[in-house]
């Protein structure tokens, strides 16, 4: 997460930047509407709140994601996960087990499903259903919901 220093000379030049960013995505933001979440045409994932529901202000994030794919080993390499944890990872995908992934935002879930989901075999079909479809999955037989 990277918080950039500058900001907007008013909550109306913000508002103003924020509803210019969502109407191309046929969104609107105003009092009645005061969070906005959508997709930028490029896969960024834009979020906008304002009062009454942001109390110190208007807000907006923009996630970018990594445009090459993160491996397995650059999991390793990172210190994010361990050998034995993905030998592990990799027989419960294999013997189809059930696995719960949670953590707060940025924290990695994403990024460890696509890897995950590399350990898929490929003669499976994966459904996914996703409230803002993030997951960039490479099988044939995928259905996204």
């Amino acid at each position: 997460m990277v918080r950039i220093p500058q900001t907007f000379p008013s909550e109306e030049a913000a508002i103003s930047v924020i509803e210019r960013i969502v109407a191309p995505l046929g969104r609107r933001i105003d009092r009645s509407q005061p969070l906005v979440d959508a997709r930028l045409r490029d896969g960024s994932r834009v979020n906008a709140i304002i009062e009454p529901l942001a109390i110190k202000g208007p807000c907006i994030t923009i996630r970018k994601f990594p445009v090459f794919r993160v491996s397995v080993e650059d999991l390793i390499r990172w210190h994010s996960i361990t050998a034995p944890a993905v030998a592990l990872l990799r027989a419960c995908v294999l013997w189809r087990g059930n696995i719960l992934i949670s953590g707060g935002t940025g924290s990695g879930k994403t990024t460890l499903l696509n890897v995950l989901s590399g350990m898929v075999p490929v003669q499976e079909r994966l459904v996914t259903i996703e409230d803002s479809a993030e997951l960039r999955l490479q099988q044939d037989h995928v259905v996204s919901l």
